[in-house]
């Protein structure tokens, strides 16, 4: 979909949810993470590099639905951006996903049991 998945994989990732001590900036919808939200901290390292990625919760049930999701458009194996930012169009998501659009970050909190 975005990436090619046997060249663009890195060595090491690991995934968790962490509660914001300062703001930070999701990085697929820009919006602010405020101190106290909860998101996603993914560490990367790839060709000898270490990359953080931070999405608010709204924008990683996106990219978890896209890689997991029964309905996605994603092929097994396909790689999706991080940003989110590939060109690429889901012409119709399912609902829950759908709904994730317009939600605020702060719903999101909410939603998930955190604010």
């Amino acid at each position: 979909m975005c990436g090619d998945p046997q060249v663009d994989v890195a060595v090491v990732a690991e995934t968790k949810d962490v509660r914001a001590r300062k703001p930070h900036r999701c990085c697929a919808c820009g919006e602010t993470i405020r101190v106290g939200d909860v998101y996603c901290r993914t560490g990367t390292l790839f060709e000898g590099k270490w990359t953080t990625n931070r999405h608010c919760l709204r924008c990683w049930a996106i990219l978890d639905a896209l890689w997991f999701d029964a309905d996605s458009p994603v092929m097994t194996g396909d790689a999706v951006e991080w940003a989110l930012d590939c060109g690429e169009e889901w012409e119709d998501p399912p609902e829950h996903v759908a709904q994730l659009a317009f939600l605020l970050p702060h719903e999101m909190q909410i939603i998930k049991g955190h604010g």
